[in-house]
């Protein structure tokens, strides 16, 4: 059994993923993603004033986010695995 993660493993897990985006107030970008296994996470970002609101870097910004919360979601599954085989 594997005992680790790699950046191939999320970027998997995120190129299975059905993502969409919205804005919203004109300042603020809110990320949907459902998972390959259907839980879903949502992320947002958002911009002091709708002036400075720029939609691509607040999509790239909600997509790190996203690909935090799924290092953090796999790294808990794997321990977790790997303590059950342990025990």
């Amino acid at each position: 059994m594997k005992n680790k993660l790699t950046e191939e493993d999320i970027n998997l897990i995120l190129e299975k993923s059905t993502i969409q985006f919205e804005t919203k107030f004109g300042k603020c970008t809110v990320c949907y993603c459902k998972l390959p296994n259907g839980f879903t996470l949502v992320e947002s970002t958002g911009s002091v004033s709708e002036d400075n609101y720029d939609e691509s870097i607040g999509k790239k910004v909600c997509l790190e986010h996203i690909k935090n919360e799924i290092w953090k979601l796999e790294g808990y599954s794997l321990a977790n695995e790997l303590y059950k085989a342990n025990k």
